[in-house]
């Protein structure tokens, strides 16, 4: 098996997942046209069939549900000053408590307590939610370094004893796969843990579970391999109908 910039680099030079979304798009105009039922059922098949090699940008974005609750721009955590990131680190929340999910830890960014403590991230990910806290052009306070917070989006994975874990690490795993793609981010050398910047055992989840932190960032590149653009969809004008456009 190659290793993993290797796997991610073949999937980037792989077949042209562009063409493959338009061949889908164009494949359900055909189904639906089509009169015959078996022919139709068929032709939903291969548009299936073709959908399950790659991951559309807007379908991740459904999934992840993300939600802007952005600290006030006049806090001392939010110092406005400008990131274009190269890197991810991912955190865990450190926070057990029964309902201690991403919407509390956005609205705790807001408190006078983060802002006394000058502490703050981008994302916050639970099992149903992503509660953006910061844009990610500028920088938050993460890191416990000022290397890492100048390069890097913060996302903080919650501990919630009610937590759905698998759920809430696919989802984090999917949003840091969409950044990565969005922002240009290299794949697996450019994720870091917390304890990276400042030898702090976080994300202790992952860091105290048997190739946790390797697991999670498979699970990364295997949702980059699959994401793709939206493509911009051609349009069939039916002449009859529309005969007033070519008046």
């Amino acid at each position: 098996m190659p290793p993993p910039d290797t796997a991610n680099a073949d999937a980037e030079h792989g077949p042209d997942r562009e063409l493959l979304e338009r061949m889908a798009v164009r494949l359900i105009v055909i189904a639906e046209e089509c009169t015959d039922t078996a022919t139709r059922l068929k032709l939903r098949q291969l548009v299936d069939q073709i959908h399950s090699s790659f991951l559309r940008l807007d379908r991740a974005y459904a999934e992840l549900n993300i939600v802007q609750d952005f600290i006030p721009i006049d806090r001392s955590n939010r110092p406005g000053k400008r990131l274009v990131p190269t890197a991810i680190t991912i955190h865990n929340t450190d926070n057990i408590e029964l309902g201690a999910n991403a919407a509390a830890h956005a609205q705790y960014l807001k408190s006078d307590d983060a802002r006394k403590r000058r502490i703050s991230w981008h994302f916050t990910v639970d099992d149903r939610n992503v509660y953006q806290s910061l844009p990610i052009n500028e920088i938050g306070r993460h890191t416990g370094s000022k290397k890492g917070d100048a390069a890097s989006i913060g996302i903080g994975i919650c501990m919630n004893v009610d937590l759905d874990v698998p759920a809430a690490y696919r989802r984090a795993a999917l949003l840091a796969a969409v950044l990565s793609f969005q922002n240009g981010i290299k794949l697996p050398k450019r994720m870091f843990q917390h304890y990276d910047w400042a030898g702090k055992n976080c994300p202790r989840v992952l860091r105290d579970a048997p190739n946790g932190w390797q697991d999670f960032v498979s699970q990364i590149l295997r949702f980059r391999e699959k994401l793709t653009n939206v493509p911009v969809m051609t349009i069939a004008i039916n002449r009859v109908q529309d005969h007033h456009l070519f008046d």
